[in-house]
């Protein structure tokens, strides 16, 4: 899994380059086994305690393809490409199987990875798990992540909190160990907080203020020191009111006006 920092990080503190040619040394791998987490793989393999936090970096799904004296090879899923079928990655012979308890094994499985820094020690872990129970449960978390995140900075990691738990399968009479992940924190640099919008104030007093009247045109010039003209005599509203009673000799109301008045349709 690449590193996601951001680049005035990577300007700032430069690692090493190590006799095998990266900047790093290899990241420890941390997997879960019969209700147990352990680091590292085969004898030197250490238990690592349950109930730790870890701040999580990013998440990955993809497949693996695990062959007896071969290094592990992984094909992750592109969020822009479609996920590769199975049929895709070749290795369909069975008779070129390894054998297992339950019959032949696929050398290709999928699997899921969470980037993990344990908040104890800052030490980086790398979370891989091909078991179907296992696999869901992170496709769970990453959900959760991705909710939750919506009101979060861009830099914002959440924290989660590892535990197990056993299934039974009471038709096949089986039981089961699988991991457990609960967030309990996100850890959010100052100033990568997103503002949340103001709430509405309430009460007496605390109404929302009423929009600002726009000032008239003559309020403008009285401001601005221009002298006004004198208002203007208000004439007859009907203007051959006058005309008209001046010809018959008889004053017209109002409403005769109104009567007489053309109608355009």
């Amino acid at each position: 899994m690449s590193d996601k920092l951001p680049t005035t990080i990577l300007n700032q503190f430069r690692l090493p380059v190590h006799p095998a040619g990266v900047t790093t040394r290899p990241i420890n791998m941390l997997y879960h086994k019969q209700g147990k987490f352990f680091v590292g793989w085969g004898p030197g393999a250490t238990e690592e305690p349950i109930g730790l936090e870890y701040e999580i970096g990013g998440s990955g799904f993809g497949w693996r393809r695990i062959a007896k004296g071969e290094k592990p090879r992984y094909i992750m899923d592109d969020p822009l490409k479609p996920t590769p079928q199975r049929d895709e990655l070749g290795d369909r012979d069975q008779a070129l199987w390894p054998i297992g308890s339950d019959g032949p094994l696929d050398p290709w499985r999928r699997v899921a990875q969470l980037d993990l820094v344990r908040v104890q020690d800052g030490t980086r872990l790398i979370f891989e798990t091909p078991a179907d129970s296992a696999f869901r449960e992170v496709e769970d978390l990453v959900t959760e992540i991705r909710w939750q995140a919506r009101n979060k900075g861009p830099l914002a990691r959440p924290v989660i909190i590892t535990g197990t738990k056993q299934v039974r399968n009471a038709k096949k009479n089986q039981t089961w160990w699988i991991p457990t992940f609960a967030i309990t924190d996100w850890n959010e640099p100052e100033g990568t907080v997103l503002p949340l919008a103001p709430e509405p104030r309430q009460g007496p007093g605390l109404e929302e203020p009423a929009p600002a009247v726009k000032p008239s045109g003559e309020a403008l010039l009285a401001v601005r020191g221009v002298p006004l003209a004198a208002p203007r005599e208000r004439k007859h509203r009907n203007a051959y009111a006058g005309k008209r009673a001046k010809q018959t000799g008889k004053p017209r109301t109002a409403l005769e006006d109104d009567l007489d008045d053309k109608i355009v349709y």
